[in-house]
């Protein structure tokens, strides 16, 4: 009778023992739920681009109206900075499970959505300055017809090449040619008073670094370990509309999150969590770097455990735990559209700056070109 009451007294603090420790293990989808087990997902990190693009469009006034220029579309450029900010989200395809000692509701995030890291100030403005024309530089191309702007690029290439034009009839066919453009050329610039008017929008989207897309307006491409994510949102113009400016980002591909074999399938002492580690993000339009620079993506990190004291006395600064309950309503995809309000009074003033001096350097480019003509018909 002694012994099994000392059995009994063992047990129990075996049992005890157990009850105050707590365990993780890898969420297996034929567990149970029961009282004294607690899902949880790791975290991850998204991006979120606020982008504002301008709409130029090309305009005249022709005997004091004012008119759509029909020979010319609305092109669609950025000039202001992006803005990329990292938030926080649940990674539902990271899901453990704490038996054992269940940890406080505040060692978790609470939420079913995606919200701005509260722990981490991770916001960065990306200017364009120094890639980008100055807007008066710009306006200049952007009521030029795709057909006027393939003629005057003819007038440079012929003028850099006059001494291929061989024989007296392909001169005179050329100087004819160059004559009539210069004509239509002038017409057209003195019946018209083109400018540019420019109107703003917001667009936002949020993107998963790790994440490989095919949509519209945003895909990825995986090549030598690389992810490049293209923002190409076209379709939230309205139609007759160029969007001239592509967006590319650059991040490293996802590693294999490493995990041991034994915590797959039985708990182990601890709380699993993810250690963050910087990640290399690159930021390219049309291909020109704007920005180079490490930040923490989540996702990026390594498995880490840790006891339950450490977790508490982080004071949730690290690691990050999701207790959600609701996991299949987390959005972590999101777009936006909102119009900006803009008074265009002054960059009018200065596209019409731009267009008169960028008309009068293309004239002097034609007549230097018909004058070599007319040297070149000399000399022959």
């Amino acid at each position: 009778m002694k012994n099994q009451y000392s059995y009994f007294v063992l047990l129990l603090v075996i049992l005890s023992s157990c009850s105050s420790k707590t365990y993780t293990a890898l969420y297996q989808e034929t567990d149970v739920s029961v009282s004294n087990q607690t899902p949880y997902y790791l975290p991850k990190n998204l991006l979120q681009l606020e982008v504002i693009y301008t709409l130029n469009e090309p305009r005249v006034e022709k005997s004091g109206i004012d008119l759509p220029l029909s020979t010319s579309t609305t092109k669609i450029t950025i000039e202001d900075p992006i803005k990329i900010t990292n938030l926080l989200a649940p990674d539902t395809s990271r899901k453990f499970v704490i038996t054992g000692k269940q940890l406080a509701n505040s060692q978790f995030i609470n939420g079913d959505s995606v919200q701005k890291n509260i722990y981490v100030e991770d916001t960065t403005t990306i200017t364009l300055q120094n890639i980008k024309n100055s807007t008066s530089t710009l306006s200049a191309n952007l009521t030029a017809s795709d057909l006027e702007t393939e003629a005057y690029n003819a007038v440079l290439e012929i003028l850099n090449n006059i001494s291929k034009i061989k024989t007296k009839k392909d001169l005179e066919m050329t100087y004819n040619l160059v004559s009539f453009y210069k004509s239509q050329f002038q017409t057209f610039n003195n019946d018209f008073k083109p400018y540019i008017k420019k109107s703003k929008i917001k667009y936002t989207v949020v993107i998963d670094p790790a994440k490989l897309y095919t949509e519209e307006g945003k895909w990825s491409e995986l090549k030598n370990n690389q992810l490049y994510h293209t923002v190409y949102p076209t379709y939230i113009f309205k139609e007759n509309t160029v969007l001239l400016d592509t967006i590319k980002l650059t991040t490293p591909k996802l590693p294999e999150l490493k995990i041991s074999a034994s915590s797959k399938t039985e708990p182990i002492e601890g709380i699993l969590c993810l250690q963050t580690s910087p990640t290399l993000l690159n930021t390219e339009i049309n291909s020109i770097t704007l920005d180079t620079q490490n930040i923490n993506i989540a996702q990026y990190g390594a498995i880490k455990r840790i006891t339950k004291e450490d977790l508490q006395a982080t004071n949730k600064s690290f690691p990050v735990l999701f207790k959600i309950n609701n996991a299949e309503q987390i959005i972590n995809d999101k777009e936006n559209i909102e119009p900006i309000e803009f008074n265009s009074s002054q960059t009018i003033t200065e596209s019409q700056i731009a267009i008169k001096k960028a008309y009068k350097e293309k004239l002097q480019n034609i007549d230097l070109l018909i004058k070599k003509l007319e040297e070149r018909k000399a000399a022959l």
